[in-house]
Parts: C-alpha cells; structure tokens; sequence
C-alpha cells in the first residue's frame, strides 16, 4: 500500500502521524514522546495508525519501487532500478565519452566550471558548515537516546572500529594529500596573508586555521546529516538504504515515483565522482612518491 500521510518529528521532539481527512471522530494527529523511542515506538505507530492509510509493515516488505529483475543462472538474480541506473550511466558515460573524445577542451571547459563554482558557491560551502555543525550538536543532546535500529539492537561495531571506517572511508586520502601542502598554500593564498599589517606568526596561525576548518568538525558534520537520516530510514522505519528514503517525510508517496529516481540517479553521480577524486589524489601521491626515487616516469602526472 503506498503511503498518503507521512510521518514528522515536531519541535518538541514528537513523532506525529496525520491521520487521513476521512477519519471521524480522531485526532489530527497521534503523538509519542520522543523518551519512548525505544519502547517500542514504532509497534505504538503502527497500532494507532490502523486506521489511517500508512502501513508501515507493508512498507517494509514490499517498498512501491521500480525494479527490473535479470535471471543470472547460478549467479543468482540482478536487481535494479532502471531508471534510476540509466540517469546515473547516461551522465557518467557521457562525461566520460566527452573527456575521451576532447580531453583538451574537456579538461578547459571543466577547469571553468569549477573556478565558476568556486566564485559563487564558496559562501554557501561555508555557510553550511557551521549550520550543519549545531544541527548535529542539538541532534546529539536532544535526540541521543534514540536508536537507529530496533530497540534491542546493539551496536555491530566499536567506536574506535567507527572511527576507523569513517576516517578512512571520508578523509584518508584527502588529508595525507593535502595534509602538509594545504597550510602551505594557505600562508600566502588569501588577502590576509598578503597584508603588510600581519607578522609571520599570525599568517602561519590564520593558515592552519582554514586547513583545520577544512578537515576538522565542520567538514564532518555534513557526513554525520547524511548517515543519521539514511540510517533513521533504513534501520528504524526498513525503509530501502537509498537517499530517497530520507525524503520520505516530505514527499509521501512520490518517494517511490520518478522524483525518487531522479534524487538516487543523482546520488549516483555525486558518488561516483567523490570516489573518482579520491582515487585520483591518491594515485597523483603515490606516482609522485615514484618518480621521487626514480621508479616513475617524469614525464607522467
């Protein structure tokens, strides 16, 4: 059954459930403190709910999604999305076929767009950091004691095992690339640097500061958003680990329809290039690591 009437979380921190117009005789909405969230929160919402359109069991186990099955044979079965797959191939294959075709012009025209992104967006890059920093902390001490899984559930790994994993996952090659260079190139990449009014210890100062805020807490906090609504979805409601799960709030039923496609066709492609750029700073290290002592060819880069 696709669901009419989604969930939302109100600023006291209630999970309220809209029932449908045709209901009589019911509140608007039901409530549940957010301190029962892990005394079964979900089995109260679904019991107070019989009557409304959601149906969240039949949610879990048979989520209105597009799919497209191809037997394998001993294989098994492959499962997509197909529109969703073409979004995300139809780009990535056409920007790699442009830059294949003219890598030259490919390489000027995508070093425009970037300057052009740079000029533009950096306020809202920086904007967003400290945004997205208070939201976690007011997240973390008003919302902690919720579960992202079932009430019973327990945490699969340590925090250190976390760290780990996130660490390596969101940073490593970002940090050990840009580690050393990055407070090198910010003492005399800005107008503060540049100022007579400066001594050398101030410059050095102001640039470790815009390498730490780079790769500190502030660049966190936007990975943190992202993983506590895809685990919310996926592991408190079942919903599918996609990134259209976390507008499942907002769009209702439309979640599952081509705004649905386009939001993961999309997540495709961000993906794929985070990796892409990753991979690359990497490789760009360790053949210069090479060419260092004489293994790599100086003429590659």
């Amino acid at each position: 059954m696709e669901p009419e009437q989604p969930a939302s979380v109100n600023a006291d921190g209630d999970i309220e459930i809209a029932a449908p117009p045709e209901v009589e005789g019911e509140m608007a909405t039901k409530r549940f403190d957010s301190e029962d969230s892990d005394e079964g929160m979900k089995d109260k919402m679904a019991q107070s709910t019989s009557n409304a359109s959601i149906d969240f069991e039949a949610l879990e186990t048979d989520p209105p999604m597009r799919e497209t099955q191809i037997n394998l044979g001993r294989m098994g079965t492959l499962q997509f999305n197909h529109v969703t797959s073409l979004i995300g191939m139809a780009v990535l294959w056409g920007l790699a076929g442009w830059c294949m075709a003219d890598p030259t012009g490919a390489l000027d025209k995508l070093l425009e767009w970037r300057a052009g992104s740079a000029l533009h967006f950096t306020w809202l890059y920086v904007g967003t950091r400290p945004v997205f920093f208070f939201f976690i902390m007011y997240i973390a001490f008003r919302y902690g004691d919720i579960r992202l899984g079932d009430k019973d559930s327990k945490p699969e790994f340590g925090n250190m095992s976390y760290f780990t994993m996130l660490f390596a996952a969101g940073i490593a090659v970002g940090i050990f690339f840009y580690g050393v260079s990055e407070p090198l190139w910010h003492q005399s990449s800005h107008y503060y640097a540049n100022s007579d009014a400066r001594t050398q210890d101030e410059i050095d100062q102001f640039a470790m500061n815009q390498t730490l805020y780079h790769w500190g807490l502030a660049a966190w906090a936007g990975y943190v958003v992202v993983a506590l609504a895809v685990g919310l979805a996926a592991y408190r409601f079942k919903l599918p680990m996609t990134l259209r799960s976390t507008l499942y709030p907002i769009l209702g039923k439309y979640t599952w329809g081509w705004i649905g496609d386009f939001v993961d066709g999309f997540t495709i492609v961000v993906t794929v290039a985070g990796v892409c750029t990753s991979l690359g700073l990497g490789a760009m290290q360790i053949m210069a690591g090479l060419q260092r002592v004489g293994w790599g060819d100086n003429n590659l880069s």
